[in-house]
């Protein structure tokens, strides 16, 4: 059952005029509840889409008849992109250079933005409980993108909010926030800023890998010092995550 590019369906990318009016209602102590629902769905079903285009850039490509996964086989180190992606279990099947086409239209995030930040919203999102849950748990999310921009000067998100670099800059910068926003808002904003202080400010990031017994510290970037980092100590850059009060985390734990 060969598949057409256009029978692949990716979910659309958010409008971000939506997190702006989010925001705001918020801002007014007014939340809306349906827009955050909205919202919040769309950031999960595009997180979806982008982590199953890291896998598929690994060799692991869901089958769109039945959800399972097709491993591909390396070559010489190389994926052969003359093979056809076949499903064992149904059948479904579609050569790579179609699969490929079908990215163009819907723009699923690339995979070397750090799947780290959609997979935990993705995990945490269908545990929220509560609009407070649901509203801190996008708003790290968004507070994640911004802080990539400090760092490498290039914001994330872009893959997800249907925004321009520059747009998404603009967002990212002018989200409402005010007397009447849900608990928890303001002082995720106040940490955020510290945080921001703090990354711009001169860190020995070499010396804090090597604190951490990371191995070939001294010959890493900026951006590999800081993914390993993350990797050995995964709250180190996290001052905030307390801030979500009964998060998804916590119901997790809970289990």
């Amino acid at each position: 059952m060969r598949s057409k590019p256009e029978q692949i369906r990716w979910s659309r990318r958010v409008d971000p005029l939506k997190i702006r009016r989010l925001y705001e209602s918020d801002a007014r102590g007014m939340l809306d509840e349906e827009l955050l629902d909205e919202v919040g769905y769309g950031i999960y079903v595009r997180c979806r889409d982008s982590i199953e285009l890291s896998q598929a850039a690994q060799g692991r490509v869901r089958c769109h008849g039945c959800g399972a996964i097709i491993e591909r086989q390396l070559v010489d180190g190389r994926f052969d992109e003359a093979e056809i992606l076949r499903c064992d279990a149904c059948g479904w099947e579609i050569a790579p250079r179609d699969y490929h086409k079908t990215l163009l239209r819907k723009r699923p995030a690339p995979p070397y933005e750090p799947m780290r930040v959609y997979r935990s919203f993705f995990e945490q999102w269908p545990l929220a409980r509560t609009p407070a849950q649901k509203l801190l748990l996008i708003d790290r999310l968004i507070h994640e993108w911004h802080l990539h921009y400090v760092q490498v000067g290039w914001p994330l998100g872009t893959g997800v909010v249907k925004a321009t670099a520059k747009q998404m800059i603009e967002l990212l910068e002018g989200l409402a926030c005010g007397p009447g926003s849900t608990g928890g808002l303001e002082q995720s904003k106040a940490l955020w800023r510290d945080r921001r202080k703090a990354q711009v400010m001169p860190l020995d990031l070499r010396a804090v890998a090597r604190d951490l017994g990371i191995d070939g510290a001294n010959h890493m970037r900026k951006q590999e010092l800081i993914d390993a980092i993350e990797r050995v100590e995964p709250r180190f850059f996290d001052p905030w995550l307390n801030l979500i009060h009964g998060s998804a985390l916590a119901l997790r734990e809970k289990g």
